[in-house]
């Protein structure tokens, strides 16, 4: 069972960059997404989740998506039917920290497109 945050919320407490610092034992979930994972990784979390090589053990989850071209034929199907609406908004650069704070809220539906100016 996932542990809530030191704000309330479902998150992580801590990022670690494992080329600079060794990772800590202890933790509920790791979620793995780089390649060649370590034996020894299975000493530090009780949960895994995985996007790139399965990690042997009874409660690790490898996730792996798919581009499966007749799927997003489909998609673009119910896209263009008007069965599937989808919300996106473009927002320049500069306002990422808000749309961060937003996003914290909750208060983001859809999907953003960051913009660059020239």
């Amino acid at each position: 069972m996932p542990k809530l945050s030191r704000d309330g919320l479902l998150g992580a407490d801590e990022v670690v960059d494992y080329t600079t610092t060794a990772l800590p034992g202890g933790n509920d979930v790791l979620i793995n997404l780089v390649p060649d994972v370590p034996d020894t990784m299975t000493q530090l979390a009780s949960d895994f989740v995985t996007i790139t090589e399965p990690i042997d053990h009874p409660r690790a989850i490898q996730f792996v998506a798919r581009n499966d071209p007749g799927q997003l034929t489909e998609l673009v199907a119910l896209i263009d039917n008007g069965v599937v609406e989808v919300q996106a908004d473009a927002r320049p650069l500069e306002s990422l920290a808000d749309l961060h704070r937003e996003a914290e809220r909750g208060a983001i539906h859809g999907k953003v497109i960051l913009t660059m100016e020239k």
